[in-house]
C-alpha cells in the first residue's frame, strides 16, 4: 500500500509541475502581448518549445522516481482521495504558475527600466522562466518530510541549468533569438527565476495538511493532510 500511495503522489507531483510551467508560459506571452506592445512577440516559438523540452523533460521524469515518503506507511487507506486536479488544486496551480511568470515579467521590465534593449530584455526574460521552471520541482515535492535527497532530480535540473546557459553563451544564439547579456542582467535573470520559488516554497511550508494516522493500538488520530479536507 505504501509503494501505491508513493506512486501516487508521485504522479501527482509530475502534473502539479506540468500544469503550473505550463500556465506560466501562457501567462508570460499574454501578458508580454498585453502590456509590453514594443517587445513584439514575448516568446518566439522555438523558445517555448525549448522551454518544454527542457523543463517537461528530464525533471519530470525525475520526479516520476521520488522516493516515498515516510508519513505514507502510516496513512489509513481509503483516506487520499484528492483528485489529481480538482477545481481547488487546479485554482491553486493557476496561481503558482502567475506567480512564476510574474518573476520573469519583473524582469523584463527591469531590464527595460535599465537600459537594456528588447532584445536583450527578452533574453533576461527567457532565463528567468526556465530558471524558475526548473527550481520549481524543488517546491512540488514538499513537505520533504525525511525524502531530502532526488539525484536524478539534482542531475536533471543541473543539466538543465548549463543547457539553458548554453543558449545564450553557446554558437548558438540565433537559432534562439537571443543575445549576449551583462553580468548585471544575468543576476536579474537567476534572482528573478529564484524568489517567486523562494515566495511558493515558503507557501507551501505554511500551507495547513490533514491525514489520518493510525496507532500501534488501532486508534486513528487525525493530522493535517494534502488535500485540506476533512476526513
Amino acid at each position: 500500500m505504501r509503494e501505491g500511495r508513493a506512486i501516487y503522489e508521485n504522479i501527482r507531483k509530475v502534473v502539479d509541475y506540468l500544469v503550473a510551467g505550463n500556465i506560466s508560459e501562457v501567462t508570460l506571452v499574454l501578458a508580454g502581448l498585453a502590456v509590453f506592445p514594443g517587445l513584439g512577440i514575448p516568446l518566439f516559438p522555438f523558445q517555448l518549445l525549448w522551454i518544454n523540452l527542457l523543463t517537461d523533460g528530464l525533471p519530470a521524469l525525475a520526479l516520476g522516481f521520488d522516493r516515498p515518503r515516510r508519513e505514507l506507511a502510516f496513512r489509513r487507506a481509503g483516506l487520499q482521495t484528492s483528485q489529481l486536479l480538482s477545481g481547488r488544486r487546479l485554482s491553486m496551480l493557476a496561481v503558482r504558475g502567475v506567480l512564476l511568470a510574474c518573476g520573469a515579467i519583473g524582469a523584463l521590465a527591469a531590464a527595460r527600466a535599465f537600459g537594456g534593449s528588447w532584445e536583450a530584455s527578452r533574453t533576461v526574460m527567457f532565463i528567468a522562466l526556465v530558471v524558475s521552471h526548473l527550481l520549481y520541482a524543488f517546491v512540488v515535492r514538499m513537505p520533504l518530510d525525511g525524502n531530502f535527497f532526488n539525484p536524478r532530480l539534482i542531475v536533471a535540473i543541473g543539466a538543465g541549468l548549463l543547457l539553458q546557459a548554453g543558449t545564450v553563451l553557446g554558437p548558438l544564439k540565433e537559432l534562439f533569438k537571443v543575445v549576449a547579456i551583462e553580468d548585471g542582467q544575468w543576476l536579474l535573470a537567476i534572482g528573478a527565476g529564484v524568489i517567486p520559488v523562494v515566495v511558493l516554497g515558503a507557501m507551501e511550508a505554511l500551507r495547513p495538511r490533514r491525514f489520518v494516522r493510525t496507532s500501534s493500538s488501532g486508534m486513528a488520530t487525525v493530522e493535517v493532510a494534502d488535500d485540506g479536507k476533512e476526513s
